[in-house]
């Protein structure tokens, strides 16, 4: 009898475009290939991805590092990170409401952000020669920013796209304070102030290294797909962000991913 594939989901995110080479690899069956069947579980927050993982729900994820790192800080040794699929610095920004024009203006104001943004709002901070100190700093999911900027709740709202479009179209009048691309950071190491990382479970690593490894190529191969075919590949994922195919290529003209040279194609 024919073996069943292995279910091996993945925790990501339709909120970040860097996603985009999973969901090719999902779509065009390359996980398939390998004898894998992955599911993607749309699961918002970084930190949540890491508890989906640690709890055995999924079997790898792309997420931002820092919350990575704060659970390697807090002795979780449930994964191993392993890749990073996408770099593209100019897609996560801080914009304010009307009435601030930079961050001097935000003196003691509230401004949210969470994750790698909290790390693009540092450096524009640095860069007005201010601190984190200097604000009121409210840690906001990234899709509840849009809202609670409309509203009046914050003052100013840190996250990546294509969130901080929603950001900047729900509050219209007010000003772009910087973009990660502008931070300190940037100008020293040429990338985003954080770019994702994949983690995978250590559990499946260990005891099942062929089958990591499987998924790991199958993960490769969406990469190098999505470099060389760009169109094609905005086409096909664009359901997953709910946006048309044109607006998602746009996208992807500055986040494809980064590692197509090492990526397997057999």
């Amino acid at each position: 009898a024919q073996a069943q594939p292995a279910k091996l989901d993945i925790a990501a995110s339709n909120t970040w475009w860097g996603q985009v080479p999973i969901m090719v690899a999902i779509d065009k069956g390359f996980f398939k290939d390998q004898g894998i069947d992955t599911e993607l579980k749309n699961i918002g927050a970084s930190g949540d991805r890491v508890a989906a993982l640690t709890a055995g729900s999924v079997a790898f994820s792309n997420l931002g590092r820092i919350a990575a790192i704060v659970e390697m800080a807090r002795g979780n040794k449930s994964f191993y990170f392993f890749a990073n699929v996408d770099d593209s610095p100019g897609n996560e920004g801080c914009y304010a409401r009307p009435g601030f024009t930079d961050f001097k203006s935000l003196v003691g104001r509230k401004v949210a952000a969470n994750t790698s943004a909290q790390i693009t709002m540092n450096g524009l901070l640095e860069n007005a020669g201010m601190r984190e100190k200097d604000i009121q700093f409210v840690n906001l999911p990234g899709p509840e920013m849009a809202a609670a900027l409309a509203k009046g709740d914050v003052d100013a709202a840190c996250v990546w796209e294509p969130l901080f479009t929603n950001v900047r179209n729900a509050t219209p009048g007010g000003k772009v304070l910087g973009l990660d691309s502008d931070t300190p950071n940037f100008k020293k190491f040429g990338t985003m102030a954080s770019p994702d990382i994949m983690i995978i479970s250590r559990k499946l690593v260990d005891e099942k290294p062929d089958l990591a490894a499987k998924l790991a190529k199958a993960l490769f191969n969406g990469v190098a797909y999505t470099n060389a075919h760009p169109e094609e590949s905005a086409a096909l994922i664009a359901h997953y962000f709910g946006k048309p195919p044109a607006e998602v290529l746009a996208a992807m003209t500055v986040s494809l991913p980064s590692l197509a040279g090492l990526a397997p194609t057999e």
